[in-house]
């Protein structure tokens, strides 16, 4: 008694080819929209920066004292260091030439893989460029004083980092590292200071470089 014959259950080269295709496909919509996404976030946390020391300029005005954005640098704080950022006006304590800083309005946290990158932050006017000091800022119970990233502005609301530049970058911060780590060097965004407060964004990248 003869069989009949089966069909072989493996696949054509067209069928193949076919499914080859779709996969290049997919592959370049999903990169596509990783690099959207990445450059959404960075112009998200561009624009809430640009935003904050506006905020920080009206606080120095309004309240006539000398006002800071103050950019974390906590090394035990994996969650806000180089993200969370913070305006703080500067007052007189008891003590004479003491001035202690305290917090006004809301924080901003950039976005997730968003740091502040403080190395491209200093690059090129390096004397005007953010300047770091240890600091307590009651962000939370628990702290004591913490380092602190920060730009200021004097009580008449003029820039005293005037010509510096404000920077983030898209990357990763490895365990233990001290600096942020970056897969491409295009992944930043940012913008420039100027005296009066106003700041002018970065349009491109090549700039930042």
């Amino acid at each position: 008694m003869r069989l009949p014959p089966t069909q072989s259950a493996g696949f054509t080269l067209i069928e193949m080819s076919v499914v080859v295709v779709l996969l290049g496909i997919l592959m370049t919509i999903g990169m596509s929209a990783f690099q959207d996404n990445k450059g959404g976030r960075l112009r998200t946390a561009t624009y809430a920066s640009a935003q904050l020391f506006e905020s920080a300029r009206e606080v120095a005005l309004s309240e006539m004292a000398p006002t800071r954005i103050f950019i974390s640098n906590e090394h035990g704080s994996d969650h806000r260091r180089l993200r969370y950022m913070t305006v703080a006006v500067g007052e007189s304590a008891e003590a004479e030439g003491v001035i202690v800083w305290k917090r006004r309005g809301e924080p901003v946290l950039l976005p997730e893989g968003i740091y502040f990158d403080i190395t491209k932050s200093r690059l090129g006017e390096p004397n005007h460029g953010p300047r770091e000091m240890l600091v307590d800022l009651e962000t939370s119970p628990t702290d004591g004083a913490g380092e602190w990233y920060y730009y200021e502005f004097s009580e008449a609301g003029i820039a005293r980092n005037a010509g510096a530049r404000f920077i983030v970058a898209a990357g990763r911060i490895a365990n233990n590292a001290h600096q942020l780590q970056l897969k491409e060097e295009e992944h930043r965004d940012g913008f420039v200071i100027h005296r009066a407060g106003r700041v002018s964004f970065i349009r491109d990248p090549k700039q930042i470089l």
